[in-house]
C-alpha cells in the first residue's frame, strides 16, 4: 500500500507522460481509462488531474507498459510515477541535456584540483576512466541531490584508479 504522504507530488503529470508513451488518446482519456480499468469516469479523471493513485496501479502500469515499444520494467516505471525518482524516468530521452552544467563544471573543475593536490598527473590517467569519475560524481550529485560534488569521493576515486591506489 502507498501512503500519500510519501507520493512526490505531480503523480498525475507523470500519470499522464505514461498513457501519452501508451498510445492513450488525450481526448475521452478519463472515460478511457474508466472502461478499460473497470473505474467511473470521475475516478480515471482524479487518476489524471488531482494526483490520486489508482489502488491497482501496479496492475495498470504492467498492463500500460505492454503497449510502448522497448522493454520496460515495472518496478523502475513505479518508482518514476510514485516517487519521481528521475533515475527511474523511462522517457527522458538524453539525460546529459537536462543536467545542470554549473554542477558538471564544478565536478571538472574538482576532480582536476583533487588531482593536483593529491600529485596525480591527471595526463597520465586514461581519459576513459576519468570519464567514470565524472560520470560517478554526477551520478551521486543527482541521486542524493546535492549542489557540489563531493570532494572526499572524488579523492577515494582518483586515488583507486591512480598509481597511488596500488600502495
Amino acid at each position: 500500500m502507498v501512503i500519500k504522504e510519501q507520493l512526490a507530488a505531480g503523480f498525475s503529470r507523470r500519470f499522464n507522460i505514461l498513457l501519452d508513451h501508451a498510445g492513450v488518446p488525450a481526448t475521452g482519456r478519463d472515460q478511457y481509462l474508466g472502461t478499460r480499468y473497470e473505474r467511473s469516469k470521475a475516478g480515471g479523471r482524479k487518476w489524471l488531474k488531482e494526483d490520486v493513485v489508482p489502488r491497482n496501479i501496479r496492475d495498470i502500469v504492467a498492463d500500460l507498459i505492454q503497449d510502448i515499444e522497448g522493454s520496460l520494467r515495472v518496478g523502475p516505471v513505479m518508482q518514476w510515477l510514485l516517487y519521481d525518482k528521475d533515475e527511474f524516468n523511462p522517457f527522458q530521452q538524453n539525460k546529459r541535456d537536462e543536467i545542470n552544467h554549473l554542477l558538471l563544471s564544478a565536478i571538472y573543475t574538482t576532480v582536476h584540483k583533487t588531482a593536483r593536490v593529491l600529485e596525480i598527473p591527471i595526463e597520465t590517467i586514461p581519459q576513459a576512466k576519468i570519464n567514470q569519475i565524472y560520470d560517478t560524481v554526477l551520478r551521486a550529485c543527482m541521486r542524493y541531490r546535492c549542489e557540489t560534488p563531493d570532494s572526499d569521493l572524488i579523492k577515494d576515486l582518483l586515488i583507486l584508479i591512480s598509481d597511488k591506489g596500488a600502495d
